[in-house]
């Protein structure tokens, strides 16, 4: 069950968020998210040491993700020298929208689980 909802899952990812070339696009598109949702942003040195890559590559990606306006680049509210990186609005509801559909099977199957 859980493969099988893990292939289906990965299958319309690919579909659903065209805009991720690469597995390390959707990492850093994720921890970017996940510390985003946390209340701590990431600088390029948290991400480093995240271990999503190499440095240079991170840079890349990080550009890509920039440009094509995915994530966004603001000024760390502590520490104006610092710059960190939060997901943009209409992907971040595009991501809510496709994490609510994505995860109905699952909380309908333990609904049904709770039920009995």
């Amino acid at each position: 069950m859980i493969f099988t909802l893990l292939k289906r899952l990965n299958e319309r990812e690919k579909m659903a968020v065209p805009f991720i070339w690469t597995k390390m696009d959707r990492d850093v598109l994720i921890s970017i998210g996940a510390a985003q949702e946390d209340g701590n942003p990431l600088g390029l040195k948290q991400l480093t040491l995240q271990d999503i890559g190499a440095t240079a590559t991170l840079r890349r990606r990080i550009k890509h993700l920039l440009e094509a306006g995915y994530i966004e680049k603001i000024s760390n509210q502590n520490d104006g020298r610092m710059v960190v990186y939060v997901v943009s609005k209409p992907i971040r509801k595009y991501m809510e929208l496709l994490g609510k559909e994505l995860l109905a099977p699952v909380v309908a199957t333990k609904a049904k689980s709770q039920r009995k």
